[in-house]
């Protein structure tokens, strides 16, 4: 592939770019404290990107995918190579299992987005396209037909107090360009406009929200559908938690087997941080880490050794919870010491060969059997998140089902697999992550 020039958006001071975002921006002086809105996985029948044509063994697939490919891009992100003075990024490709319609520009356009942990601009796919991927399910955004829309000049504080940004051609706007290491890539205009979201029967208006236009975007996928755009999460001044000023969020991912179940973002005061907690890693990056202190199996610890799953300075390892990868994946010598021990276990002696080629450890079973499966813990500090069988095993057929997690050779990720049906909330003033099973509704 051809290799334009890429730009990191990284911040020369966090003190000058928080003062940027707060002396220049309010999302609206009647912004809420708090809301929340649904999010639908994105193969539900009730969403626009439902592919009837798709098969168990396709989404499986895809969604294996999905999850090395966000291995690599949170590798990509926070390998010691990405040093400030590199002029290369990363953007998370425009898919995912869950989405949230929203409403963008005046008049307002209904839309849809990833949320995601991972990622700190939000960006969406703009008229006139140069290069656009494929979305035909929901119109793309046209800037054009928007009275609020505000593209951001050069000289705007928002521009010039990034590190790395680019003016156009004729040095009248500010440009972003982001890539992909699968070739995924957006490039456009950081731009303001007018946001609202979903707050039960009445929607809330967000104004001003600092966002990337995309003209030029490529998306790797093979089913050749994507997503409009991403909101992100993280604590980065640019990612849209920040940008309203709320110190917490959470989200609850419906069934993942049901593609038909609902769930929910909250944001500020609608945020509930509930249950178990544990405490967030790490304080100088704007990724979830979280401290994995071990792993057990029907209450027996494994000899996964001490440090496995600690955060290195080179960032080799480390675990996060990520809303963004499918399935989890762990570092690859505790899985496979998680894999001897399951195996050494009488429901698993009658192990099979996964059909779709996808995971390590599969077994003949019914419903009804895997409800006694051993259950496997994971140990944070000050918390045990016991994952229940459905968060555990993946459906491969009637009568067979895998271990859905996955292995690295690096950072160690929590996916949305294992966090379906919980409440996981982010307490961000006291650097918290909560877990509460529950039914998943909107």
């Amino acid at each position: 592939m051809s290799s334009p020039q890429i730009f990191i958006f990284v911040l020369i001071s966090l003190t000058s770019i928080t003062s940027c975002f707060s002396s220049n921006h309010h999302a609206s002086t009647s912004t809420p404290t708090g809301f929340k809105s649904g999010i639908l996985n994105k193969n539900s029948v009730r969403s626009p990107f439902h592919n009837q044509s798709l098969t168990r063994f396709d989404r499986i697939k895809n969604s294996v995918s999905l999850s090395f490919s966000r291995r690599d891009y949170l590798h990509s992100l926070l390998s010691k190579n990405a040093s400030l003075n590199s002029i290369e990024s990363s953007v998370w490709r425009a898919d995912g299992e869950y989405v949230m319609k929203y409403y963008i520009g005046t008049p307002a356009v209904e839309t849809y987005a990833i949320l995601d942990t991972g990622s700190e601009l939000n960006w969406i796919q703009c008229l006139p396209c140069e290069r656009c991927y494929n979305q035909s399910k929901v119109p793309i955004y046209n800037p054009a037909s928007s009275s609020s829309y505000n593209p951001l000049k050069c000289e705007a504080p928002r521009c010039w107090q990034m590190q790395y940004y680019k003016c156009t051609d004729n040095y009248e706007y500010c440009e972003y360009e982001l890539q992909y290491m699968d070739t995924s890539m957006s490039k456009g205009v950081l731009s303001e406009e007018t946001l609202q979201f979903v707050n039960g029967i009445e929607n809330v208006t967000m104004n001003n929200i600092f966002f990337g236009c995309g003209h030029n975007n490529s998306f790797h996928n093979n089913n050749g559908e994507g997503i409009p755009g991403l909101i992100g999460l993280t604590t980065k001044p640019e990612s849209l938690v920040s940008q309203l000023h709320y110190k917490k969020f959470a989200y609850c991912l419906g069934d993942f087997d049901d593609i038909d179940a609902r769930g929910y973002a909250a944001f500020g005061d609608a945020a509930h941080i509930t249950g178990g907690t544990t405490p967030l890693a790490d304080s100088d990056l704007p990724y979830y880490f979280l401290n994995l202190e071990a792993i057990s199996v029907e209450n027996t610890i494994l000899p996964i050794p001490k440090g496995t799953f600690t955060k290195t300075k080179d960032i080799s390892s480390g675990f996060v919870i990520d809303s963004g990868s499918t399935y989890s994946i762990i570092r690859r010598s505790a899985f496979n010491i998680l894999l001897d021990n399951l195996r050494q276990k009488p429901l698993y002696q009658n192990t099979v060969a996964d059909p779709n080629d996808s995971f390590d450890l599969c077994f003949k079973s019914d419903a009804y059997n895997l409800k006694s499966a051993p259950v496997i813990t994971l140990h944070f500090t000050g918390l045990s998140l016991q994952l229940p069988f459905q968060n555990t095993w993946e459906k491969i057929n009637e009568n067979i089902y895998c271990l859905a997690m996955l292995p690295s050779d690096g950072v160690s990720l929590l996916g949305n697999f294992q966090q379906q049906n919980y409440n996981v909330g982010h307490d961000l003033e006291n650097r918290l992550v909560s877990f509460a099973l529950m039914y998943c509704s909107d």
